[in-house]
């Protein structure tokens, strides 16, 4: 199950994704992701990817990391990632170190 909510007004798209997440679950979510991202594009915004409280396989963690590279590619000014693994943790924030240390990107391990 997932959830967007484009907020016009503070500029932010949040994307909440929760219990278990199909392929095409994962497909729709991009395809309804890929739409926001057409009418967020014209001006900066911020993006919220939530996936902390869903179980997922690896296609779903590919649709998440495609997910979160649109987003960059569309124009989002900060990245904030909640994830619910401490490895999934630290391996992002290792991969992305950069951005990390820039501000641009933040990583949260969503508490138990």
């Amino acid at each position: 199950m997932y959830i967007l909510n484009w907020d016009h007004e503070s500029r932010l798209l949040e994307a909440n994704l929760a219990g278990i997440v199909t392929e095409g679950e994962a497909d729709a979510f991009l395809d309804d992701l890929r739409i926001l991202l057409c009418e967020a594009a014209h001006t900066e915004f911020a993006f919220v990817l939530d996936a902390g409280r869903a179980r997922q396989s690896g296609a779903v963690a590919t649709s998440l990391e495609d997910a979160r590279t649109m987003a960059i590619f569309a124009g989002a000014t900060r990245l904030r990632c909640i994830l619910n693994d401490e490895e999934e943790f630290f391996q992002q924030v290792e991969q992305r170190l950069e951005p990390v240390l820039v501000g641009t990107e933040v990583y949260e391990l969503r508490a138990a």
